[in-house]
């Protein structure tokens, strides 16, 4: 008989013909479902994908909105879902980093021993590349990490690209977006300026989602730096986000405590071209620099204090 997700609950239970109709149309498995596949999510076609969480009450939230969820606590699981979800062709990989831990062999070693191994997107980090010159980077970049989860990042994207057989890496630059960005952060007086100006690139989560929703469709492979197309001096942002809110700078803190707080993405400094991605997929942004983006946003704001 068929075992139905549980996820989807009694309803599933009781008509166990649709809920197999249901599960063999699933095609695309989006693991670690936060603040960017979440809306990945809201752009595929409706019963084509299922995501994943470690939180009971994040599975909750997002099922409440109409995402199908399973809950997986380790990626071993990973192993049950590729079982009960027979047709999977893509996997798109959003599981963060945490206390150096890696869990690209887990996942690559369970989709090796799939009997046709989907088409594998890994959500990396523009911070691989570790530049701190102000110096364009691009996909050929030599990879120089500054940081512990950076250099883990780097191991995650060589085991995929050296196990599975297609594969596709995002270098994403910061994202922003509702409930996600400086002018929020400036708002709430928790801003983490730091002294000096450094060059910065970012990304907005339409954007993102949008093209990650393009790699699936078109089971596109290789290496893409994900950013906009306006690196801008990280002052400069600062700036303009205070004022368009009307207030006044934070003060700056220096260099070494933002290395002792841990701060290591803001202390960046490289100009990202991201020409591959939009020329491969043929996608033009709908926020090409950051003054679209936060202009939108801050009008979003001044509407609902």
């Amino acid at each position: 008989m068929f075992d139905a997700p549980p996820s989807w609950g009694v309803s599933l239970l009781l008509f166990p013909i649709i809920g197999e109709l249901l599960v063999n149309h699933v095609k695309t498995l989006l693991l670690g479902c936060g603040y960017t596949l979440e809306r990945v999510a809201a752009l595929l076609p409706p019963d084509t994908f299922v995501g994943t969480t470690r939180s009971d009450a994040r599975a909750a939230a997002l099922r409440s909105r109409g995402i199908p969820m399973e809950v997986v606590p380790d990626p071993t699981e990973l192993k049950r879902l590729m079982t009960i979800y027979g047709g999977i062709t893509t996997v798109v990989d959003s599981i963060p980093v945490e206390g150096g831990v890696l869990h690209a062999p887990i996942v690559s070693e369970i989709l090796q021993g799939v009997e046709m191994p989907p088409h594998l997107i890994y959500l990396s980090t523009t911070g691989v590349y570790g530049t701190r010159d102000g110096s364009w980077v691009t996909e050929e970049t030599d990879r120089s990490p500054k940081d512990p989860r950076a250099a883990a990042r780097c191991k995650e994207e060589d085991c995929y690209l050296a196990s599975l057989p297609s594969v596709a890496i995002l270098r994403i630059a910061g994202i922003y977006g509702p409930n996600r960005n400086t002018l929020e952060s400036l708002k709430q007086g928790r801003y983490p300026r730091v002294e000096g100006n450094r060059w910065s690139n970012r990304i907005h989560v339409e954007d993102l989602a949008r093209i990650i929703t393009r790699v699936i469709e078109e089971r596109a492979l290789g290496i893409f730096n994900v950013a906009d197309d306006l690196p801008v001096p990280s002052e400069e942002v600062v700036r303009y986000s205070c004022g368009l809110l009307g207030i006044d700078l934070p003060k700056a803190i220096t260099h070494e405590e933002a290395l002792s707080r841990g701060m290591f993405t803001l202390l960046g400094n490289q100009r990202v071209s991201s020409s591959r991605v939009k020329e491969t997929l043929d996608y033009s942004l709908l926020y090409p620099s950051y003054r679209e983006g936060l202009s939108e946003l801050a009008r979003a704001i001044s509407s609902h204090p």
